[in-house]
């Protein structure tokens, strides 16, 4: 079983800090060798998310006109992806897709666990938990209801390999 753990990160002050004296220095120490942990940060150019989302997201399950296209990579090292994204708070969707969509083209994992900076892992744990689980599990979370629509939220997520590909295979299934 191979997990790709993907860590939102930024750019910005205190997050470089928090990966140097934080993360590589616990949880993701504890990684098997099968896994692999990749920082995702974002080159904001593609201007205000309030003007632009609408350009990759269907808003309230509308069909809008537009392409709903992912941004690729702008730069990659061995352990952190770059992508163009907007302005605003919801880039981290995009930021995320656009990983998710990129994992799917040039990485080979079994299940993404999608992050935060400031999350602790225990990755021996949660091999074990997945290999109980078995092949079945798809996604796992904590799921929230808002307006009758019931979601999984947060920065803690982990989704097979088959919900990524379905994901960013259909992007008019997003709700803006």
């Amino acid at each position: 079983m191979k997990i790709l753990y993907l860590i939102l990160g930024s750019n910005e002050y205190p997050y470089l800090q928090l990966k140097e004296q934080g993360l590589e220095t616990t949880w993701l120490t504890r990684l098997s060798s099968e896994d692999k942990a990749v920082h995702l940060y974002s080159e904001k150019v593609l201007g205000s998310s309030e003007n632009n989302r609408d350009a990759f997201l269907a808003r309230n399950g509308a069909n809008l006109e537009g392409e709903r296209t992912l941004m690729g990579i702008s730069d990659e090292k061995a352990d952190s992806w770059t992508f163009p994204t907007f302005k605003g708070w919801d880039s981290l969707l995009h930021k995320t897709l656009s990983a998710f969509n990129h994992a799917i083209l040039q990485s080979d994992f079994d299940f993404i666990v999608r992050t935060a900076p400031t999350s602790f892992w225990n990755p021996k744990e949660l091999r074990k938990r997945l290999s109980r689980l078995g092949q079945g599990m798809e996604a796992v979370g904590t799921i929230r209801i808002f307006n009758d629509i019931q979601f999984i939220e947060g920065s803690n997520i982990i989704l097979s390999r088959n919900i990524v590909k379905k994901l960013v295979s259909d992007l008019h299934v997003f709700i803006a």
